[in-house]
Parts: structure tokens; sequence; C-alpha cells
């Protein structure tokens, strides 16, 4: 199960490296990236739970984002989506710091990154 997580970044990065280029994908692309860092994120923390019946939600999205925006800027937002994630477990745990900060880290370097990316 753990090894499918991977396969999945990697087939990701094969499509991106394969679809034509078009025009940039901007803010809409970053936030479908961010929706599928999301799902792929949680589905990864929760694992033979309910992560395995999120397996089928991540490859879409994965998919979606690619066929959105097919540009390494946008999926910045990967990084983003896995950061919401650690402030809704932050939360969750009465925002810890364990996952408080890193959350922080994730999504402000995203951000950051594709701001400066696309300026």
């Amino acid at each position: 199960m753990i090894g499918i997580y991977p396969l999945l970044l990697i087939w990701a990065a094969v499509l991106i490296r394969r679809t034509k280029k078009r025009r940039r994908a901007g803010w809409s692309g970053f936030a479908a990236w961010c929706l599928a860092g999301a799902l792929f994120s949680f589905s990864l923390l929760t694992g033979f739970s309910i992560g395995l019946f999120l397996l089928p939600l991540v490859i879409a999205a994965l998919y979606l984002a690619v066929r959105s925006a097919p540009d390494f800027r946008a999926a910045l937002g990967f990084v983003a989506g896995i950061g919401v994630i650690l402030l809704i477990l932050a939360s969750i745990n009465k925002f810890s710091i364990g996952w408080l900060i890193p959350g922080v880290a994730f999504g402000a370097a995203a951000f950051a990154s594709f701001v400066a990316a696309e300026r």
C-alpha cells in the first residue's frame, strides 16, 4: 500500500512532462494542485482505515490537476495542500506545535514560491 504513493507522484510528474505546455495556470491551477496535495496527504496519513477508499479520489484529483495545470509552478500547490492538512491536524490537536510548525512552513513556503515564480 505504501509503495503506491511514490508511484502516483512519479506518474503525475511524467504526465506533466508529457503534456504540451499551454498558458500559465495561475491561481486556479495552484488551487487544483492544493486539493490534490490535501487529498494525497490525508489518504497517506489515514493509511489502511479510509485512505485506501480515498485512493481513487487521489488518482482523479492528480489527473485533473495535471490536465488543468501542467506546470511545475502550479504544482507548488501540492505542497500547500500538505500544509493545509497539517494545519487541520494542528487545530484538531489543540494547535499542537508538532503539527502547527510544519503546516505553516509547508503552506508559507509553497505560497511564497508560487508568488515568486509567477512574477
